[in-house]
């Protein structure tokens, strides 16, 4: 290695020659070159004992890395489903026409700040919303830097009810918020034992925030019927388009997510816990880390070991057993089940898996207690849930209330209704991995689960209102695109299938597909549910189903 080189990645020497380094290492590398350069490869390669080929491939299972030097500065513009209904579209073409060569425009998928867009990033400063010329602006040399800024907080409205909101507005250090009550929950919580304290939260009936609504605390009971040591994973990747709730928490009241995960590693006796965190979120990183060493300095972990780990981009990234793999510093792609990760997860070892949002109820819970949860929600889905709600409305933003609210209320007591007096056609609820909802069915109660048989769901709480400003086929294309181009590639009908959908969809959009494209259509929806690795290629054909249940008009108009 060049003297220069060594001196560029020095960053390697702080990171342990293990290959669980492997993601922090590979950051440390595009941090010094602005790319992941082969010099940076093979450094990394020398450090972690680990071949270049090997090492190549698992860089490359990661879609935020880029593998060839930036043309100029880099212009991000966000062209995620709620950022094109804002005019991402004409935004982008917009700089472009602009002929500054000192920049280079790059569309990508969704930068969550979807209640704010168009939204553009430049050096890892957010501009939202933006037009070319404040995203040209921040673009020059002197306005080049890291900027953190803070997400709109709207005020409560009837429907909600906050309590993990309740504090967004008001200072997050730590001092001011143990005047609050902050780690009083914790306090409760580690004068139970590890069992009594995972009775107390299946008792809540608190379930998985994070869109499969399993319940939190027979989770931690499987996992405490196995032999330790035991870990616990914080999935905070969040890197479904149109979500922005994980993010908000931990960048407006992340002490309340620290006590949380504190809870949960005395309740199953973690001996580490990691928080897996979305690579491009860089406030949320940077309030979390805070808050960590002010809880550390204070003597509040209690011994825990807590590493944040960020990820380097990717769908699947929010996949469980992707998380772990990630971890490990393995390749980005699923494994198979079983064993499940409370049985044989990190290192096979028990591990617990818990969404943020999850991790967050648990203060109240031990400090208001059981009943308190309850009061809230319905008997079987008891609480509150986060929606990020986006996209052909009058008030995008986040918003809590009660599970069981229905969708009317969302969109027109929250929401306010169409944007600019048109009409809310449809919505997604789901995202990529959900479907479209037409208006008849706005009177559907939000609970985990399936909302209607063409596949819209709750899932992490994702809500994009579709007005006539963009066609309804182009959404389900946009969907089905989004899909093809975040499958891993591990398993044959979700790499074959994605691609071969979103093709068959744009030759609908064209008027170009041949007469029996319902039926090709409907066979790969079956081959890819039926048969791929993961939860991705599982429900990637949900969009094109819904479209198919509820506006088939839609989809008959393009053929031939």
């Amino acid at each position: 290695m060049t003297t220069s080189a060594a001196s560029r990645y020095r960053a390697l020497e702080a990171l342990p020659r293990e290959r669980t380094s492997m993601l922090p290492a590979l950051h440390a590398i595009a941090e010094a070159d602005g790319w992941v350069s082969p010099e940076g490869l093979a450094a990394v390669s020398r450090h972690l004992r680990v071949p270049n080929s090997e090492l190549y491939g698992i860089a490359r299972s990661y879609n935020e890395l880029r593998f060839e030097p930036p043309g100029g500065t880099p212009i991000e513009v966000c062209t995620g489903l709620s950022c094109r209904l804002a005019g991402a579209d004409a935004l982008a073409e917009d700089i472009r026409a602009s002929g500054d060569s000192t920049v280079e425009v790059r569309e990508v998928a969704c930068r969550f700040r979807c209640a704010e867009g168009p939204v553009v990033s430049v050096a890892h400063r957010y501009i939202a919303p933006a037009d070319a010329s404040t995203a040209l602006t921040a673009a020059e040399p002197r306005r080049r830097r890291r900027t953190h800024a803070k997400r709109t907080v709207r005020r409560v409205r009837r429907a909600e009810v906050r309590r993990l909101m309740a504090h967004l507005g008001a200072p997050s250090d730590l001092e001011s918020v143990r005047v609050r009550g902050a780690y009083a929950g914790l306090d409760a919580a580690r004068a139970m034992t590890g069992e009594a304290a995972t009775e107390v939260v299946a008792a809540s009936g608190l379930r998985g925030r994070g869109g499969a609504y399993f319940p939190t605390g027979v989770k931690w009971q499987s996992a405490r019927a196995f032999e330790g040591p035991r870990y616990l994973v914080v999935n905070a990747e969040e890197g479904e388009p149109g979500v922005f709730k994980d993010r908000t928490l931990l960048e407006r009241d992340p002490h309340l997510v620290v006590e949380g995960l504190l809870i949960a590693t005395h309740a199953i006796e973690a001996e580490r816990c990691f928080v897996y965190l979305n690579g491009e979120a860089d406030a949320a990183a940077s309030a979390l880390s805070s808050a960590i060493d002010e809880a550390s300095a204070a003597g509040l972990l209690g011994g825990t070991d807590v590493e944040v780990r960020r990820g380097a981009g990717g769908y699947v990234c929010g996949e469980e057993s992707v998380i772990l793999s990630s971890i490990e510093g393995e390749r980005a792609v699923p494994r198979l089940k079983p064993p499940l990760p409370v049985e044989r997860g990190l290192w096979g070892r028990p591990t617990v898996i818990n969404n943020v949002e999850t991790l967050a109820n648990l203060p109240s819970i031990f400090l208001d207690g059981v009943e308190s949860f309850r009061s809230v929600g319905t008997a079987e889905q008891p609480g509150t849930k986060l929606i990020s709600l986006s996209g052909a409305v009058a008030r995008p933003g986040l918003y809590e209330v009660p599970l069981g609210t229905t969708l009317r209320a969302v969109l027109e007591d929250l929401g306010g209704g169409g944007r600019g007096g048109h009409e809310i056609r449809a919505v997604v609820a789901g995202g990529p991995s959900g479907g479209l909802l037409p208006p008849s069915r706005f009177d559907v109660a939000l609970l985990g689960g399936s909302l209607d048989p063409g596949g819209a769901a709750l899932g992490a709480g994702g809500i994009v209102a579709i007005d006539d400003s963009m066609p309804l086929l182009e959404i389900v294309r946009h969907l089905a695109a989004y899909n093809a181009a975040e499958s891993c590639g591990k398993c044959t009908p979700c790499r074959e299938g994605t691609p071969r959908m979103r093709n068959l969809l744009g030759e609908i959009a064209s008027g170009e597909a041949p007469a029996d494209a319902l039926e090709l259509l409907d066979a790969l929806d079956e081959a890819m549910s039926s048969a791929s690795l993961c939860g991705l290629g599982q429900m990637a054909a949900l969009p094109y189903r819904s479209a198919r249940t509820h506006f088939l008009e839609v989809l008959t108009g393009g053929m031939r």
